[in-house]
């Protein structure tokens, strides 16, 4: 399941996965998730307790497109305060079966 799911993904062209931690603003990290929505990259948003309010997963075609995303998107996200990007370079296991 999880080579198929790696399989499609890169045959669409979404070769770059990154998780990014984001700090935001106290009061603004809903509306930071709700915005974070919108973007087409984002597969995951989540709120968590620790070092990052808000974990997002991205993939996209080139690394040109997550710098883009990084530059542009997230640098004018309202409530955004910090990132910190992990870029993936392999992946072990990716499974969701419950």
């Amino acid at each position: 399941m999880i080579l198929l799911f790696i399989l499609i993904l890169k045959k669409i062209g979404l070769d770059v996965q990154a998780i990014i931690g984001i700090h935001t603003q106290t009061d603004q990290q809903r509306h930071v998730a709700f915005q974070l929505q919108a973007f087409e990259a984002v597969r995951f948003v989540g709120s968590f307790s620790g070092t990052h309010d808000l974990i997002i997963q991205v993939y996209f075609p080139t690394k040109e497109g997550l710098v883009s995303f990084i530059n542009t998107d997230l640098a004018a996200t309202e409530g955004v305060i910090d990132v910190e990007v992990n870029v993936e370079l392999k992946q072990y296991k990716d499974t969701f079966s419950y």
